[in-house]
């Protein structure tokens, strides 16, 4: 049975080494759980450029978990293969419009996280996309 889980923003990893560890924990319950040759799929955001590193650290701050645990697109690759996954391709990608950065970025509401200030916000202006991507886990024979 596939399942889909959706981790809340207050328990999103905030420093590169919680998030190190997250990855490890995923990456741990996915090959024991997928078959060999079982495809994952992900759907996330990422930064599609590098992004300020206090710009980064403030979002994280205020508790905006999409885009304060957010990696770049290319970090997403490196950690599938880093994995021992392949046949890793890219289904979908959309930049997301203002309108969606702000909304994410007060996810799960502003009862509950710091709105970002406008000038923040437009500093991601074309620098963040949602992404599905999937890839494979090896065959045993491999």
């Amino acid at each position: 049975m596939l399942r889909f889980y959706e981790t809340p923003a207050t328990q999103t990893a905030g420093s590169d080494d919680e998030r190190h560890i997250l990855l490890k924990t995923v990456d741990r319950n996915i090959f024991r759980i997928l078959r060999p040759g079982g495809i994952l799929a992900v759907s996330d955001i990422v930064w599609t450029e590098e992004i300020d590193t206090n710009l980064r650290k403030r979002f994280q701050s205020s508790g905006a978990g999409c885009l304060g645990g957010a990696v770049s697109e290319e970090n997403l690759r490196l950690i599938l293969k880093k994995s021992t996954f392949i046949d890793i391709q890219v289904l979908g990608h959309y930049y997301l419009s203002m309108e969606e950065l702000e909304t994410i970025a007060c996810y799960p509401g502003k009862a509950f996280v710091l709105p970002p200030s406008q000038e923040d916000l437009l500093l991601l202006k074309g620098r963040v996309a949602g992404i599905t991507i999937i890839a494979r886990r090896p065959p045993i024979n491999c």
